[in-house]
């Protein structure tokens, strides 16, 4: 096995054994748009997710919002640039996806006061048209990796509320 495929085989461990609870104290703050339901908050050997679905239970509709603990990142993996992080995700993202693409855009993501290079990716799912968002960035002691998604033809109402509230995104120092 290749080094970079051994390493996705171990990212991929680290983000996909996850046991659920909801007594997990996030290390940021953020309220939704009123679209979505509370995170459901699935928590892997160095990674916390907090998955954010849509209140009708039915649509494609999702944010995540994945924390994981810088220290523990750069132990197991070394430095990860913005890039070489939101290249994981996107990875995961096109394994799981039919007539996958994606591309960098020139738009800035704002989470917080910190601005991220992202990617947009469209792919298929289940015979459904999607498209979605990715970025990743180190913000006091975490890595952040956000991703949105949703139907490629709703994406153009939900997307412009959901950048909005990241805005008011505040990562915490040092809580886990």
């Amino acid at each position: 096995m290749s080094r970079a495929a051994a390493r996705r085989v171990a990212w991929a461990s680290l983000l996909g054994v996850c046991v659920c609870s909801a007594e997990l104290t996030a290390p940021f703050t953020y309220d939704a748009p009123e679209f979505f339901r509370e995170p459901l908050i699935s928590r892997a050997r160095m990674s916390t997710t907090y998955s954010y679905l849509a209140q009708d239970g039915k649509s494609p509709l999702r944010l995540t919002i994945t924390a994981m603990p810088t220290r523990e990142v750069r132990d197991g993996f070394g430095a990860l640039t913005p890039g070489q992080c939101t290249d994981l995700f996107v990875d995961a993202l096109r394994a799981t996806h039919a007539r996958f693409f994606v591309s960098a855009q020139t738009r800035l993501l704002t989470l917080g006061t910190s601005p991220l290079t992202q990617r947009r990716w469209t792919g298929e799912k289940a015979g459904t048209a999607l498209t979605g968002i990715v970025a990743c960035t180190e913000i006091n002691g975490h890595y952040y990796a956000i991703d949105f998604v949703d139907e490629l033809r709703a994406a153009a109402r939900s997307f412009p509320s959901i950048r909005e509230s990241l805005r008011g995104f505040n990562a915490v120092r040092n809580r886990r």
